[in-house]
């Protein structure tokens, strides 16, 4: 195997543990410490009205230097919903400008230059705080064919301390047959606004 396709096989589980990883936290930071806020609506297989708190981050997880970006959004106690909208690159990336980005899921291609920036989302749905009956719904790792799905993300502010803007997208939730073939088992629509804050470690 080479050296480029490693790459790019490590980036396709990097993504898969960052949303089953971060579904996973139900700690996280408090809002009393400078934490910003989200509000959006979920539509479709599940469905509400939420509010959390929602922090941006990036950094180099290590494996083949695969880089990320990340606006980060969940609710506590109990915590009922997680959300991700990511940008993953093998070059280092910078905090997105106000601009319109596409959500859905185009990772970066290692035999060709940078390309376009593709926030992957992902929505996880923890009904009454079970983690164990957690749901995750996304925009584009599998099954595209069976459920086009993704949207768009809109930053209207950007620096080093906060960013804000909103977004709308659709993801599906899937599995597979004995045969290997997608079947869907659900799909969600959301929608919100954000002011979030640079995470605080």
């Amino acid at each position: 195997m080479s050296n480029k396709l490693l790459k790019f096989t490590s980036l396709i589980t990097v993504i898969m543990i960052f949303g089953w990883g971060c579904s996973d936290n139900s700690s996280g930071p408090d809002l009393d410490n400078g934490m910003g806020q989200v509000s959006l609506t979920v539509s479709g297989d599940v469905q509400g009205q939420k509010t959390g708190q929602a922090d941006f981050y990036g950094d180099e997880p290590g494996g083949q230097g695969i880089h990320y970006w990340e606006l980060s959004f969940n609710d506590f106690s109990p915590q009922t919903y997680s959300m991700q909208l990511s940008l993953m690159d093998f070059e280092e990336i910078p905090r997105p400008s106000p601009g319109t980005y596409e959500i859905g899921f185009d990772p970066p291609n290692p035999f060709q230059e940078q390309g376009e920036s593709v926030f992957f989302g992902i929505y996880t749905h923890i009904p009454n705080g079970s983690f164990s009956n957690a749901v995750e719904f996304e925009t584009g790792l599998f099954c595209t064919e069976e459920s086009p799905r993704g949207g768009t993300l809109v930053i209207t502010n950007s620096s080093s301390e906060s960013v804000s803007g909103s977004f709308q997208f659709t993801a599906a939730n899937y599995d597979f047959d004995d045969s290997g073939n997608c079947v869907l088992s659900g799909e969600v629509e959301v929608s919100g606004e954000f002011n979030a804050r640079a995470r605080q470690f």
